[in-house]
C-alpha cells in the first residue's frame, strides 16, 4: 500500500506500508520551494504491488507546484527511489485545470 501527499513546505511524502512488519515508511520528494498544490497518482501506479509478478508496471505521480509547473516522477523498483522525469513543461492553463 502506498500513499503520496502535497505539501506546502515544497515537498511530497510517498508513505508505503510494509504488511510483514506493519511498519510505515516515508520517502521526501523535493518538488516545489513555493509549495505543492496536488499529487497524482498514474493509474498504473496506484495499484504497484512489488510481491506481484504479475503486475510490473513502475509506479508514477505527477505534481503541480504553486510556480505552476508540473513534474513527473517514477520510483525505480529495485532500489525504492524516486526521480524526476524529464517531460516538456506545460502551459499555465493545463497546470490549473489539473490543480482544481
Amino acid at each position: 500500500l502506498q500513499c503520496a501527499a502535497a505539501s506546502s513546505d515544497g515537498r511530497v511524502s510517498v508513505l508505503r506500508h510494509e504488511p510483514e512488519t506493519q511498519v510505515w515508511s516515508v520517502e521526501y520528494l523535493e518538488d516545489c520551494p513555493m509549495g505543492v498544490n496536488a499529487v497524482s497518482w498514474a493509474p498504473a501506479g496506484a495499484y504497484y504491488d512489488a510481491s506481484s509478478s504479475a503486475n510490473q508496471e513502475t509506479p508514477r505521480l505527477v505534481t503541480a507546484g504553486c510556480d505552476n509547473g508540473l513534474r513527473f516522477w517514477q520510483c525505480n523498483t529495485s532500489t525504492g527511489e524516486w526521480t524526476q522525469q524529464n517531460v516538456p513543461q506545460c502551459d499555465t492553463a493545463t497546470t490549473s485545470a489539473i490543480q482544481h
